[in-house]
């Protein structure tokens, strides 16, 4: 019976295959993500926005290897992550705060923060 050998999703083998090219490239924080994607779904980060909100501080940028749920947010941050939850997405506007993908992130080229 053969093993999986990691994530069957399309958008995230590109996603992964990029994060790992720019490690390549030297930039060891995105090689750091791809490897946390690569992991298999259950062994995936879940973080709540309730301990985003106590790790974080106001204003930051963090990112978030895996998805995120819903939680109580009382501060204005930039997340970026694989997922988000319906609610999560709600919760992180109305902070006042922006959500966008590791992708987006990537293409920025400002500095984050991994929480999980």
């Amino acid at each position: 019976m053969p093993h999986r050998t990691g994530p069957t999703n399309s958008e995230l083998k590109a996603l992964i295959d990029e994060l790992k090219q720019a490690g390549y490239k030297g930039n060891k924080f995105l090689a750091r993500l791809g490897k946390e994607l690569d992991k298999a779904t259950r062994n995936r980060r879940e973080v709540s926005l309730a301990r985003i909100n106590r790790t974080a501080k106001e204003g930051e940028m963090v990112v978030v290897p895996g998805k995120v749920l819903d939680g109580r947010l009382e501060k204005k941050l930039t997340i970026a992550a694989w997922r988000f939850s319906a609610q999560a997405r709600e919760s992180v506007k109305n902070s006042g705060g922006k959500i966008m993908s590791i992708s987006e992130l990537m293409k920025s080229g400002k500095a984050a923060r991994i929480i999980g």
